[in-house]
């Protein structure tokens, strides 16, 4: 039995001629397999990454420290202890976990004696002493959880009574930020960049951030006197997408940040993340500042719906909106793979043609002191017209969505591809005039 059933998933996949998709389905079949009979967080957080929390915090305390350190997630919600996920560092800083729905105990261990090794007499604090973290059921929508500080201490190191092992991993040397956390300034040239590792934020989730867990990159030190732009991928998408407008714009007047983030995760979860990263200021403040969103593709949803949330402030910082082929009237192609895909990506329901997303994205109104700039492009990369009806990925009628047109300061086509507008001298050359005019 379960041998057809692996064959008619096999020929089911290959409908959707992509390697990582194909990969990702096998390896849900054999999860959702493997989890009737012996449940397991782990699986769980693999098998449902649009049910899981971000978790974010901070480890406070001994903040010369140069000791490798590791925050780890342990559960007992199936009655085995499993750690869940965790999260390496070379020095305190910032941290991310990514959790489904449960209770959780949180330790920092040190790798005090060199060995290269994490082990469980050599932890160094735990969350708020024994309380246990606690992670909401997705009814509760709360897709991020906020302000987990943990203290620690070198000098004050304990055992637990927990069976716990791990290696140190090789680190990379990461620029060190006075504003930034640690690995967050990165070249366009980094691996962690790579077409590969997008691909892998489209099918795996929870593997994308074990690599890229902070969601937010930039490419040198924060100057104050600069205008921060952020600018947003699109769908198995990276940071490299956007190199050729980076190195065109006045990089004496504005700095480039970047928000990083897996495209196949949920986009209420996303919109929220950004939201609470560039918007909000409890992260980055720029009350009294200036800010600008340049997104692509299925970007521009997104920090649309965190837009959203950001109206409903008294905060008049963002500037400037640009969005560039971005389905503002869904994907018709993620609409079919919705109905009839044996696995479903979670950003796919989404940013589906007649979405509840999509639908919730045109209710709310864009902020007056604010600009959005609609950029489409209308070349199908297969026709030399130029009367096509899409760029080769997102129909010009879904680029077009009156919704949107209707909110937008001005609307302006371009003769090119989904892929090609990133490249574009002429997109370069509207970019750069719309940024003159921010103060």
């Amino acid at each position: 039995m379960k041998t057809k059933l692996t064959i008619v998933l096999i020929l089911l996949s290959l409908c959707f001629v992509n390697c990582g998709y194909v990969s990702m389905a096998l390896k849900k079949w054999a999860d959702n397999m493997s989890q009737q009979s012996a449940p397991s967080q782990i699986r769980e957080k693999n098998l449902s990454p649009e049910k899981c929390a971000i978790v974010y915090g901070r480890l406070v305390g001994d903040s010369l420290s140069t000791k490798p350190l590791v925050v780890a997630a342990f559960s007992m919600r199936y009655g085995t202890l499993e750690m869940v996920n965790s999260y390496q560092m070379n020095r305190p800083s910032y941290f991310t976990l990514y959790l489904p729905e449960g209770q959780y105990q949180l330790f920092v261990f040190a790798d005090c004696n060199n060995d290269s090794l994490f082990t469980n007499n050599e932890c160094v604090g735990q969350y708020e002493g024994t309380k246990m973290l606690t992670i909401e059921g997705p009814e509760k929508d709360v897709p991020i959880v906020k302000d987990v500080h943990i203290s620690f201490s070198i000098a004050n190191t304990y055992s637990l009574d927990l069976p716990f092992s791990r290696k140190v991993e090789p680190s990379e040397e990461l620029v060190l930020s006075e504003f930034y956390p640690p690995g967050s300034i990165r070249s366009l040239d980094s691996d962690l960049f790579s077409h590969e590792t997008g691909l892998l934020g489209m099918y795996n989730p929870p593997a994308f951030l074990e690599r890229a867990s902070l969601f937010f990159y930039a490419l040198e030190e924060h100057d104050r006197r600069k205008i921060p732009v952020v600018f947003v991928h699109g769908i198995t998408g990276t940071c490299r997408d956007w190199q050729y407008i980076v190195e065109g714009i006045n990089r004496e007047k504005f700095e480039p940040w970047f928000f990083y983030y897996p495209s196949g995760e949920d986009l209420d979860k996303l919109a929220e993340i950004f939201y609470e990263l560039f918007l909000s200021g409890n992260i980055v403040n720029l009350r009294r500042g200036t800010l600008v969103i340049c997104a692509h593709s299925m970007g521009g949803v997104i920090a649309r719906a965190a837009i959203n949330r950001y109206s409903k402030n008294q905060d008049f910082f963002l500037k400037q909106f640009i969005t560039i082929c971005s389905p503002y009237g869904g994907n018709e192609g993620a609409a079919r793979g919705s109905e009839k895909a044996p696995v479903v990506v979670p950003s796919w329901r989404d940013v589906a043609t007649g979405s509840e997303f999509i639908t919730q994205l045109h209710k709310t109104s864009l902020p007056k002191h604010m600009k959005f700039h609609l950029l489409f492009g209308y070349r199908h990369p297969e026709k030399k017209s130029n009367g096509d009806n899409s760029d080769g990925t997102i129909t010009i009628k879904s680029q077009l969505d009156p919704r949107a047109q209707a909110l937008a300061h001005e609307v302006h086509g371009f003769n090119e591809t989904h892929t090609s507008i990133l490249q574009s001298k002429e997109v370069l050359d509207k970019i750069n005039t719309i940024l003159d005019e921010v103060k």
